[in-house]
């Protein structure tokens, strides 16, 4: 069992949305949280997106100081910093997961320190550390409410009863818990003595740990696992990074959306859409969907800049193929963006 850190902000968060959407008709509704910055690089970016409304994520403000935001966009969205969170610039509250119930994981720094922690609905807090580690981050969240990500060099999971296991993959340098699916799989990669990224996944109890590679590709990096076991990440081998889907028998799809230079796949939802972004070749961002017969539709939020680093980044999409992301704009500020699903034939 960690120990706990629990806590009750009150007070100290408050319901927010400001759409800056346009007509109905739009696919795209897109946000700024209040108190967001507005110079390069601050904004607002959501991260992942749970059941079919929730979103978490992250925004910077004017002093670099993050912090996590949650809810509905519709009805609006909730801003919270976890406790013990640092104010020095790039410090702070992250959101990297939420659940299906608005359960958030993610992780806070202070002082030089990363910790884990778990938000429910209501606000109440548990801060973790995995092993002690001086840094532990908490990255995914299903919705038994099990919790996976990494440390310093091994990763691990933390069950809803707060019992922390860690694991490593047998002579890894490190280790990288990315995803977990609702049986509890988990799904990551690992590091090499080259340094090399292979991926993994790890089932429920850790009885089973099947390790693989993409043909042709240096690097396996994985990021996210559907609840049939599907898989996708990127494959990358000498600045050439393409998205991959692997099946539960082992089959990989390399694939790459038109016009892309480099590629990456980020998410991959229950009925196996996947969702991600590329760079083209002059360096601006574009968002893609690639449905389950390996249809791939592009997409650039209204309002993304087209020069070099700016665009259209995908994080994460919904069971019902709603996907979230940020988009960087002319001046280098992220803004929040949601967009609807596809029409299906």
């Amino acid at each position: 069992m960690d120990s706990l850190k629990s806590a009750m902000l009150g007070g100290c968060f408050t319901a927010i949305l400001t759409a800056t959407g346009a007509a109905h008709a739009s696919p795209y509704l897109t946000f700024d949280i209040p108190g967001a910055g507005t110079g390069w690089a601050q904004g607002t970016s959501p991260a992942a997106i749970g059941g079919d409304s929730i979103l978490a994520g992250t925004y910077v403000d004017t002093n670099n100081v993050q912090h996590a935001f949650f809810g509905a966009a519709e009805t609006g969205l909730v801003t919270f910093d976890a406790p013990g969170a640092g104010t020095d610039p790039y410090e702070g509250t992250t959101a990297n997961g939420v659940n299906a119930d608005g359960v958030v994981a993610g992780s806070v720094d202070d002082n030089g320190r990363t910790h884990g922690f778990v938000r429910d609905a209501s606000g109440n807090f548990q801060v973790f550390d995995a092993d002690n580690n001086e840094h532990t981050y908490a990255w995914a969240i299903n919705n038994k409410g099990v919790v996976t990500g990494y440390t310093d060099s091994e990763a691990y999971v933390r069950a809803a009863d707060g019992t922390i296991t860690t694991f490593s993959v047998p002579g890894a340098q490190a280790t990288y818990a990315m995803a977990i699916n609702g049986k509890g799989v988990v799904a990551g990669y690992y590091l090499d003595n080259s340094f090399n990224e292979h991926g993994f996944i790890r089932s429920p109890k850790g009885k089973t740990l099947v390790i693989f590679d993409t043909p042709g590709f240096a690097s396996t990096e994985v990021r996210s696992i559907d609840s049939k076991g599907d898989v996708v990440g990127i494959a990358s081998n000498r600045g050439q990074f393409q998205p991959f889907l692997r099946t539960p028998d082992g089959t990989q799809t390399i694939f790459s959306p038109a016009g892309c230079t480099r590629a990456w796949a980020e998410s991959i939802n229950f009925d196996g859409v996947i969702t991600g972004y590329c760079l083209d070749s002059h360096n601006v961002y574009h968002s893609w969907v690639r449905q389950p017969g390996g249809t791939i539709t592009m997409y650039d939020v209204p309002g993304a800049g087209t020069g070099g680093t700016q665009g259209t980044l995908a994080a994460a999409i919904a069971p019902n193929g709603k996907s979230v992301g940020f988009f960087v704009d002319s001046n280098g500020i992220y803004h929040g963006y949601r967009r609807n699903a596809d029409p299906q034939p």
